[in-house]
């Protein structure tokens, strides 16, 4: 039981941390429901989220998988 809410807790900070962060991309991953596994990929997921959301135009440019599923 305990183990569980540690889950939980730690998938909820994520989620806010997401929120803060990377609001577009939570308002996209949240309405599937994703935005609480993110914690489960979020060292591998950060750089790309950095990234997208500093360069806008050359994600646009590149028309990666990422870039169509994430807004930039």
């Amino acid at each position: 039981m305990l183990m569980t809410q540690g889950l939980i807790e730690e998938a909820a900070e994520a989620s806010r941390q997401m929120q803060r962060n990377y609001p577009q991309t939570y308002y996209k991953v949240s309405r599937e429901n994703l935005d609480m596994v993110y914690f489960l990929v979020e060292p591998q997921l950060e750089p790309y989220l950095k990234y997208i959301n500093s360069h806008p135009m050359i994600c646009k440019g590149i028309q990666n998988e990422l870039c169509k599923i994430l807004p930039h």
